[in-house]
């Protein structure tokens, strides 16, 4: 959601110090009252009427040759043309110079989250729409190339992957890129798209061991758990579209809601007004106008029923169109991988990417 909590022109300023090699050293702040009024946003009225008219047709035609969208094995060897997300300049998200002697890492903050993955590999990953030759899959992979080195080097206990159909391949506390890469590799698109259960079944498992470590601390025992932060990756729209988008709204607002419910249960306990407890970034590769409207709706209709911001949206493709480049600006990645969860990050992004 598209809270104005900084002026645009900080993040034209984070992208300037990019270059410098500037920064501050960074604070970790813990999560915040879910009980605070909701953030100023900016809201408009999109239809989804075709949000899935690309998945249907997709469908449609697999069906009547026989083919369920699987593609042979190739490892994929694009690389981005410019700087990983590994080798970014350390530097502070809001543009700041640095104090003498010391550096900031912006995205120090991961270091305190759980940080999950969900991969979109169902059939209609495999679809070229992109005007380059490649099909969402590859630039799948090429969001990749720069998240992963971003959050593994930062989740001490590794990352968890999962994948919305090919379960087999899920994976916990994954600690190098190599690895997640790997595990990518493996899995081929197939199959439809049910972003609605996967989110649901990550949600409840982890409100579950919440409210078990909220039970311990309130009978005085230790007791630890980390907030957490999902990035889903997709091609936009959930399918079948009106379940999956039931199950989605549904598992979103009960997820916020009973948050909030917690934590006026444990004394309204808060740490700072800056992190989330759990957000998730919707991450949109693909150009399915329809389908990015879906997500641009997702997140303007939570804000109006009121439910507490834990959702982010992010257009990959726009971006590309925007910038000329073919790979994520540092600026970008910030947002990626942040946005769901700092909301200094989370801003103005419904207007420049979508």
């Amino acid at each position: 959601m598209a809270a104005r909590l900084q002026p645009p022109s900080a993040l034209k300023k984070f992208t300037r110090f990019l270059s410098k090699g500037v920064g501050k050293k960074q604070q970790q702040d813990s999560p915040p009252s879910y009980s605070e009024a909701t953030d100023e946003k900016h809201s408009k009225g999109s239809s989804i009427t075709n949000a899935t008219d690309d998945k249907a047709n997709l469908y449609r035609r697999k069906s009547q040759h026989g083919d369920t969208g699987a593609g042979s094995r190739n490892d994929y060897t694009s690389q981005p043309s410019v700087t990983r997300g590994q080798d970014l300049c350390e530097t502070d998200a809001d543009g700041n110079r640095p104090t003498e002697g010391k550096r900031w890492d912006p995205y120090g903050v991961l270091k305190i989250f759980d940080n999950v993955l969900l991969l979109d590999d169902s059939a209609s990953m495999a679809e070229q729409d992109n005007g380059k030759g490649l099909s969402r899959w590859e630039q799948l992979e090429k969001v990749l190339d720069y998240v992963v080195p971003v959050v593994t080097k930062h989740d001490d206990n590794g990352v968890d992957v999962y994948f919305l159909n090919q379960t087999f391949n899920d994976k916990s506390n994954v600690r190098t890129s190599d690895e997640v890469m790997a595990l990518f590799r493996e899995v081929r698109p197939c199959q439809g798209t049910p972003i609605g259960t996967r989110i649901k079944m990550i949600f409840e498992n982890y409100l579950a061991e919440y409210e078990s470590h909220l039970e311990l601390e309130r009978k005085g025992k230790a007791s630890t758990i980390k907030p957490m932060n999902v990035i889903c990756i997709t091609d936009g729209a959930p399918w079948p579209y009106e379940r999956q988008k039931t199950i989605l709204y549904e598992a979103i607002v009960t997820t916020a809601n009973r948050l909030k419910e917690l934590e006026k249960k444990s004394k309204g306990k808060s740490n700072g007004p800056k992190l989330r407890q759990l957000g998730i970034q919707f991450v949109q590769v693909g150009s399915d106008r329809g389908a990015a409207a879906f997500l641009k709706k997702l997140d303007e209709d939570l804000e109006k029923q009121g439910v507490p911001d834990i959702v982010d949206t992010f257009n990959y493709d726009k971006m590309l169109k925007e910038t000329g480049l073919d790979c994520l600006t540092g600026e970008d990645l910030l947002k990626v991988v942040l946005g769901a969860i700092d909301k200094s990050v989370d801003i103005a992004d419904e207007d420049d990417r979508w």
